[in-house]
């Protein structure tokens, strides 16, 4: 039997896969955020908040987005221009974040980066358990 062409029957949408992401993020941002407070300093824990939390909103405005630039034909541009002013955005809220806001620079980095764990993490898992992507 040919694994690759295995009918395994379970299949989730994009839309489940994106509330997953999100959901796992918000998981792993808590538990960041609950380790760091029971052993580092506060500028420590303020980093890995506020990092995590621009990260978090950033990919959940994205996938927004996303969404509605592949639905929408005739609104398609302003979407996709949205999509460079939300990065504009993001790169005014990180310089803001780093020159105001009294946190550990390390912890700020790593809490920008549990969106990219979480991304990982769960695509890994559907394609590690062979599920179907659907619309």
């Amino acid at each position: 039997m040919d694994l690759d062409k295995a009918d395994t029957g379970r299949c989730m949408t994009a839309l489940a896969l994106i509330r997953r992401i999100l959901l796992l993020d918000l998981v792993l941002l808590l538990a960041a955020i609950l380790v760091a407070w029971l052993w580092t300093p506060l500028p420590f824990v303020l980093g890995i908040a506020v990092g995590g939390l621009l990260g978090t909103a950033n990919l959940a405005v994205l996938s927004w987005l996303c969404h509605r630039a592949v639905q929408s034909s005739d609104r398609r541009w302003r979407y996709v221009a949205a999509m460079g002013g939300k990065f504009l955005l993001l790169v005014a809220l990180v310089f803001v974040c780093i020159r105001w806001v009294p946190m550990d620079l390390m912890a700020f980095v790593i809490g920008l980066s549990l969106a990219g764990v979480a991304i990982v993490v769960a695509t890994s898992w559907v394609a590690l358990r062979r599920m179907e992507l659907t619309a």
